[in-house]
């Protein structure tokens, strides 16, 4: 709000300087014309170049980052080589230059020869040497006769770069004034031709024409003051005004409380629904945070999905910061009705408190992504306080980010195949491919540890490729009535270009693509989205058996069987394991299951079959195919051609015996 007050008040002291210079020039017209008006427009142009050079010096502080390093003389990082290198027109400027504290140039704009100027040492207007400090006042330098390849009035202006207290180096802001210099003759020179027979009317409105173009000059400056500390998309304070903020209340001693928050679910949003509807999410996503916090927090855009709220804590009227972040959560997990559509996501938070969590600002930052980071482990969408304990799981955590890299790279996983039979005949149909990954000492990491990362890290695509490429090699050298089976991440149907890639790696084994059965989770269904609908059609027209995994958890619908082109249910273990219960209802619900699947000529499979009994009621309800420890455990497939063995003699066990009665009969 401090902002906006400003661009509505006009300069008070630019306004004084004109009426000013106005009343003079009418009282000595006759004699100083020339000289007033040449006075007064010098002194304009000074003032916005000043005002102008001294915008971008804060916009540039903000957009970079290590600045102070590389004026310094290290190379820039890549945000700051970036911002560089794409520099936007700020006003009017139309080039700069960098020097380092002791004056040796860094970068010019037009050169873009990072750290290799050959402009020399800096020299200061009207001082010797680059005699500079923290507090000295910026140097303007006004010249009316620009080189042939320049503007013809500009202004050179330099100031400080001072980051973090310490001076860091000198910024030369090179403005261009032809047209502000053009313009502001042409009306003081009217001025001084009418003053003498329009009296009032000529002194009113060529002030104000004067103060309107001063005050619209100047709200162009603020708007982009505004824009380097407050995010365009939402208006919350974007990071760099967030570490103002906090610096501010780190430094007052005042109690806060830092919840850093994450949307859940929001890349699904951007890629199945849009960034127009995931830009509308965003800013919904603002408004609710601003109100859960009353307007008593500051609430900030980090960046992305990434929000964070500083919350003052004084004394007992306080809201408590537990129930802050848990309002948090129970917000951001209602419906959201965007551009037609209904969107539900979550939100995972992490608090820190000052008092006890971090003896420095990035202590505490980091006391609460580490809460955040439990947060989202313990299952999303919660809100978590830091505790000491959490990080040794943080660490444990960024172990396995690492590991994962590791192993994407090396190709460091494996395949376990576990195999899956005909209920009624107890042949083998196949076998499901499950992947498996280790530490280096050889000790196992459970899937449901390390996928869930490997989505977060965007290494899904990568690592679901090679399962499907080894997947399909493995099953080449298995008899051809044999299928093989692979599981599939949501985040996989993002790209919108699945269908092509399984055919090319199916292609590229060299296997049948109708021995090919990729598994669903009911997440993918729940987008219900057409850009998942299209690419399923488009797998299952190659051939491509589809089946929906882990039917009956999680929000089972009756409308996934008719809206998604499907092949199979596979019933999920939880169902399997009381069978045999008199007491449950588990026998009722498998029997219903598998004759609706029927009914919509789909295949059932039923998992976690672990005992006789459970194999024996599900052969009476009619079951297709039976999975589990009591058939086969996941095994690596140097072992899988065993398996197959024993099911073959077992076939021509089978053949022989029918082939010896009907010999009999005869």
């Amino acid at each position: 709000m401090e902002g906006a007050r400003l661009i509505n008040l006009p300069d008070r002291r630019e306004a004084w300087l004109s009426i000013a210079l106005m009343v003079f020039s009418t009282t000595l017209f006759m004699l100083g014309s020339m000289t007033v008006s040449h006075i007064a427009i010098k002194q304009i142009l000074a003032k916005e170049a000043r005002e102008q050079a001294e915008s971008f010096r804060t916009y540039l502080i903000a957009s970079t980052d290590a600045l102070n390093d590389f004026l310094a003389g290290k190379p820039p990082t890549t945000r700051t080589t970036s911002f560089l290198a794409n520099t936007p027109r700020v006003g009017s400027l139309y080039r700069y230059k960098l020097y380092s504290a002791d004056g040796q140039a860094r970068f010019v704009s037009d050169e873009l020869d990072f750290g290799a100027v050959t402009y020399g040492m800096l020299e200061l207007p009207g001082k010797k040497g680059t005699a500079w400090t923290e507090q000295s006042e910026p140097l303007i330098e006004t010249r009316f006769a620009g080189k042939l390849d320049g503007p013809e009035v500009f202004s050179a202006v330099y100031l400080p770069l001072v980051i973090g207290d310490a001076l860091a180096g000198t910024l030369v802001a090179f403005i261009d004034q032809t047209d502000t210099r053009s313009h502001h003759s042409d009306q003081i020179r009217e001025v001084c031709l009418k003053i003498g027979g329009l009296s009032a009317l000529v002194f009113v409105f060529p002030l104000l024409a004067v103060l309107w173009q001063v005050r619209l000059r100047r709200q162009a400056d603020q708007r982009i003051a505004h824009m380097a500390r407050f995010d365009s998309l939402t208006g919350l304070m974007n990071r760099a005004e967030f570490s103002v903020r906090i610096e501010q209340l780190f430094a007052s001693d005042e109690a806060f409380a830092v919840h850093l928050v994450d949307l859940d679910k929001f890349k699904e949003v951007n890629d199945f629904r849009g960034h127009g509807v995931g830009d509308l999410l965003l800013r919904e996503v603002a408004t609710r945070l601003k109100a859960v916090t009353g307007g008593i927090a500051h609430v900030a855009r980090l960046g992305g999905d990434e929000f964070a709220i500083l919350h003052a804590i004084r004394g007992a009227s306080s809201l408590d910061p537990g129930i802050i972040a848990s309002d948090i959560v129970e917000q951001l997990g209602q419906h959201f009705y965007l551009d037609g559509y209904d969107v539900q996501i979550g939100g995972s938070v992490g608090t820190a408190l000052s008092m006890t969590d971090g003896a420095t600002i990035e202590d505490l930052l980091r006391a609460a992504d580490t809460a955040l980071y439990a947060a989202k482990n313990s299952g999303r969408s919660r809100a978590v306080a830091f505790l000491p304990a959490m990080n040794e799981a943080r660490l444990a955590r960024l172990a396995l980010e690492t590991h994962l890299r590791d192993s994407v790279a090396r190709k460091a996983f494996n395949l376990h195949f576990q195999p899956i039979y005909f209920a009624s005949s107890g042949h083998l149909e196949g076998f499901e491919a499950l992947l498996r990954l280790s530490w280096p000492d050889g000790k196992p990491i459970a899937p449901i540890e390390f996928i869930p990362i490997a989505e977060d890290m965007g290494l899904i695509e990568d690592i679901g490729q090679w399962v499907i490429k080894e997947a399909c090699a493995a099953a080449c050298q298995w008899p051809g009535h044999m299928k093989v089976s692979v599981n599939i991440s949501a985040l996989q149907f993002r790209n919108g270009n699945l269908p092509e890639l399984v055919s090319t790696l199916v292609s590229e084994a060299g296997l049948a693509k109708d021995r090919l059965c990729i598994e669903l989770t009911e997440g993918i269904l729940m987008e219900n989205s057409e850009k998942v609908i299209s690419q399923l059609r488009a797998i299952r027209s190659q051939g491509v058996t589809i089946a929906l995994d882990d039917f009956g958890t999680g929000y089972s619908s009756l409308s996934y069987l008719s809206c998604f082109p499907l092949d199979r249910l596979k019933i999920d273990k939880s169902l399997t394991h009381d069978l045999a219960t008199p007491a449950s209802k588990a026998r009722e619900i498998a029997k219903a299951i598998i004759g609706l699947g029927h009914v919509l000529n789909l295949a059932v499979t039923v998992e976690g079959v672990e005992t006789l009994e459970q194999h024996a009621i599900l052969q009476q309800l009619g079951c297709d195919h039976v999975q589990g420890y009591l058939m086969g455990r996941p095994m690596p497939v140097i072992d899988v051609a065993a398996v197959i063995a024993r099911d073959l003699a077992k076939r021509m066990n089978a053949a022989c015996a029918i082939f010896e009665r009907a010999a009999a009969a005869e």
